[in-house]
């Protein structure tokens, strides 16, 4: 599972694949499971950044080779 804060500095709404709709405060942290099938937006592509990472995914953490 990765982690991933919050940092848009408002309160946001995510959809989750099992229809929930939780509301993310500023600051909060959200976790996704492993293998998420929608982008997360971070900013990676130029755009506003939401979220950041908090830490490294499970499976990269436990592989050191896969991560950077």
């Amino acid at each position: 599972m990765s982690k991933y804060r919050n940092i848009s500095g408002r309160d946001l709404f995510v959809q989750l694949d099992d229809g929930r709709i939780p509301l993310i405060e500023a600051d909060a942290v959200i976790e996704f499971p492993e293998g998420w099938p929608y982008y997360i937006q971070t900013g990676e592509t130029g755009e506003e950044a939401l979220f950041e990472l908090i830490g490294a995914p499970a499976s990269e953490a436990t592989n050191p080779e896969k991560g950077e």
